[in-house]
């Protein structure tokens, strides 16, 4: 699944993430963090692309956080997505 855009708390970490069908930009439903570390277990990908076209896998990092993937390059982070309004 591709994560889209992100939603802040005020504390500045990930609420809930968008997710889409690759090659969507609009998401089709939202997640928590840790929502997002289920589905990673149950074995779904899930990756966002940056403005460049560069894909960086998300993997969990504890019980209610996920990151991309280190790999060297500089923009890739989650926080660098769009911003969502959810209900």
């Amino acid at each position: 699944m591709q994560i889209v855009c992100k939603n802040l708390k005020d504390n500045g970490s990930i609420n809930k993430v968008g997710l889409a069908n690759p090659g969507n930009k609009y998401a089709k439903f939202t997640k928590t963090p840790k929502e997002v570390n289920d589905m990673i277990d149950e074995g779904t990908k899930c990756f966002f692309t940056d403005e460049k076209g560069d894909v960086a896998e998300v993997e969990q990092l504890g019980d209610d956080f996920i990151r991309t993937k280190p790999d060297g390059k500089t923009h890739n982070n989650l926080s660098h997505l769009r911003d969502c309004s959810f209900s």
